[in-house]
């Protein structure tokens, strides 16, 4: 079995291949990324530096591996980027997909692609997210996700292609950064090294997120690819966490006295307050959980302590 991964730098890509190549000798990884510079995988996963904008470069590479799965993370993924850089993120979010697709369909080939979507696309709620609940656009990057989404729709129903979508809700872990568990962490660890007097936050009040650890991310992505379903899957947690148990839990793990103080950079419009997702489609499949948000935070102070 061969597998193809772009974005094979990003935070989620680069563990699912590490993953891969120590777990299943059988199974043969290409990874894209833009840039080889800080590759980090295990030595048996070719990683290839390629040009996402041009598409005869892609057709090529898909000629040439003939990969029989597609896991395609690459993607301007910052939402609040996406604000700043409105046309680079729905432009390079939709084009890479749209190309990926037209070489699928050149190749008459029966690979089955995997679109990496998110969770931004949903609409908040007070209740669990389901697959099939409300969508809402209220960032560029949304706009960009609704777009590939429908893009392998269409492909689907036109050229009868095997795709599947993934939206992923809060994925974190050992190595992540620009997420306020990774903030958190490192701020918490600069003060216990006595490098900082405060820990600096934002919005707190009325914010509520559903955090998965990327081990648990992994096993139930290749629990969706091993079933070779179709369709759209929730990858989340299913649990509500409300930033101030958050912050609780994370002063309650250090020793040291940490002052919280709210610093004005950090302090953001918020349009989905609350983001919790249903998972019961992909307990349906045979997942389970098996990491707690307390292992979460355990393993993000843990990284920066080894630092």
């Amino acid at each position: 079995m061969r597998y193809l991964v772009t974005g094979a730098n990003g935070f989620i890509a680069k563990n699912l291949i590490n993953h891969l190549t120590r777990t299943d000798k059988k199974i043969e990884v290409i990874g894209l990324s833009r840039s080889l510079s800080e590759q980090n995988h295990s030595s048996s996963a070719k990683i290839l530096q390629y040009n996402p904008s041009d598409e005869n470069e892609i057709y090529s590479i898909l000629k040439e591996h003939k990969p029989q799965k597609i896991f395609h993370f690459a993607a301007q993924s910052n939402p609040s980027y996406s604000w700043e850089y409105p046309e680079f993120t729905i432009d390079s979010n939709y084009k890479l997909s749209m190309y990926l697709l037209n070489s699928i369909v050149k190749l008459n080939s029966n690979i089955h692609m995997y679109m990496i979507s998110s969770s931004s696309v949903y609409k908040e709620s007070e209740t669990p997210i389901s697959e099939n609940d409300t969508l809402d656009i209220n960032t560029p990057y949304a706009i960009s996700k609704i777009l590939q989404e429908n893009l392998s729709n269409i492909y689907q129903k036109k050229y009868k292609l095997k795709t599947t979508i993934i939206r992923p809700f809060c994925i974190t872990g050992p190595g992540k950064t620009g997420d306020v568990i990774s903030d958190w962490a490192n701020g918490i660890v600069s003060i216990e090294n006595n490098q900082e007097k405060k820990l600096m936050i934002g919005n707190l009040g009325g914010v509520s997120r559903d955090f998965l650890h990327i081990q648990d991310f992994i096993n139930a992505f290749l629990t969706i690819v091993n079933s070779n379903e179709l369709g759209v899957f929730n990858i989340c947690s299913g649990k509500k966490t409300n930033l101030p148990d958050l912050l609780e839990l994370f002063l309650s793990k250090s020793n040291a006295n940490i002052k919280v103080s709210t610093e004005k950079q950090k302090l953001r419009n918020i349009n989905d307050s609350i983001l919790f997702g249903d998972n019961v489609k992909i307990k349906n499949l045979g997942w389970t959980q098996e990491l707690t948000l307390s292992n979460i935070v355990d393993d993000q102070l843990n990284f920066y302590r080894e630092q």
